[in-house]
């Protein structure tokens, strides 16, 4: 555990300083922090692929659906896992006059997924989407038979860093996360 404490201190001060020290950071709306992240040309040889995983956010008339593929990987002798941005499918429909529908977009989505699986062969853990979505989430279902999961936006930003539950009076960092590095 000490270890592990150490590596948070050492890799992010404000996140350490937020969860060890009870400081008001404002981590805000950041998800993860981008100078932890490396790009890499391909994923270590002796690190085991154990899973893929989807996250989708859509959006129709103005806004660009994106869907990220993530690998998580195991590495012999280390206790936390590493995780990869595989690929990303992006469709804007921005400037264009006909849009494509939710079955386009499943269609395409599958396509996608099946390309990923084909290329690294490592089972999908979990599809997460927008919970605002249920046109494309509807048509993958009856498409495919297999069920995106919403993400449940139960929090809401006060704009100082903390989130409050509507119906509970405890406060929550919006931000609770784990740094994989």
């Amino acid at each position: 555990m000490l270890d592990e404490i150490e590596r948070i201190k050492q890799n992010d001060r404000d996140y350490y300083e937020y969860l060890y020290l009870g400081k008001p950071v404002g981590l805000g709306t950041d998800v993860y922090n981008i100078n932890l992240m490396k790009q890499v040309s391909e994923i270590p040889k002796d690190e085991r692929l154990t899973y893929m995983y989807f996250g989708l956010d859509t959006g129709h008339q103005q806004s660009a659906t994106a869907c990220l593929c993530f690998m998580v990987t195991m590495k012999y002798g280390r206790a936390l896992p590493n995780v990869y941005l595989l690929d990303t499918y992006y469709y804007s429909p921005a400037g264009k006059t006909v849009k494509k529908a939710p079955s386009d977009l499943s269609k395409d989505l599958y396509e996608f997924e099946t390309a990923m699986f084909e290329k690294y062969r490592t089972p999908v853990r979990n599809r997460t989407i927008d919970s605002a979505e249920g046109g494309i989430r509807n048509e993958y279902f009856k498409d495919y038979g297999i069920r995106w999961k919403p993400v449940a936006k139960k929090l809401k930003n006060n704009n100082d860093g903390i989130c409050t539950e509507p119906s509970s009076r405890r406060a929550f960092l919006c931000v609770e996360y784990r740094k994989i590095t």
